[in-house]
């Protein structure tokens, strides 16, 4: 897991409320089907934050494919989703995208085959965003602006195409934006962005 995931482990630990004993569905508690998921994930090779309703979930590995994607869409109160290592779709996308409270995602050496980041617009709490080393088509980047509420995104070891630099362009509320290791960002296209973006970070 890299540096930011460490970071949102420490931010997303959760605190144990006193309540009464005979109250069984408080934090900490598995539903039935939180339960069923869990093992699932568990079982493919995922992460899933201790024991209890998960403030952390990862999809670790190639046993993970697009329609392991529609678990999350059970798993509302996630608020940090990371995806290594394997394949999804458009699909997967929209089921990551009905987690309303996700504030932090990763897709870090994952192919996507289909569907854009823009769908990820109806996560109104999502403010960090992580792409690294991930196979992606051009048009994953279509419409990125309309991603308002993301304040930190980070591309490491990726291609930076021309559709993703015009999004950006109009992305003023951005408090930082890092490139590591990219590609195909050219020297015009950086000056482009910090004249475009003058208070964010580079």
């Amino acid at each position: 897991m890299t540096s930011l995931t460490s970071l949102c482990l420490m931010l997303f630990l959760p605190t144990t409320f006193p309540g009464p004993n005979t109250d069984t569905s408080g934090f900490g508690q598995l539903t039935a089907t939180e339960a069923l998921i869990r093992q699932e994930i568990v079982r493919l090779g995922g992460d899933w934050e201790s024991g209890t309703r998960p403030q952390l979930v990862g999809y670790l590995g190639p046993k993970f494919q697009s329609r392991h994607f529609e678990m999350l869409t059970h798993l509302p109160n996630v608020a940090f989703f990371a995806a290594h290592d394997t394949e999804f779709d458009g699909y997967g996308l929209s089921c990551i995208s009905r987690i309303r409270n996700i504030g932090v995602i990763e897709i870090v050496r994952c192919r996507v085959s289909t569907g854009s980041l823009s769908i990820l617009r109806a996560n109104r709490q999502l403010t960090s965003l992580l792409v690294e080393s991930a196979l992606v088509r051009d048009d994953f980047f279509e419409d990125f602006s309309e991603l308002v509420n993301l304040r930190t995104i980070d591309f490491v070891d990726m291609y930076i195409p021309d559709v993703l630099v015009d999004e950006l362009a109009k992305m003023n509320w951005l408090k930082e934006c890092g490139f590591t290791n990219c590609r195909g960002l050219s020297e015009d296209a950086m000056f482009r962005l910090k004249k475009a973006l003058p208070h964010t970070e580079f």
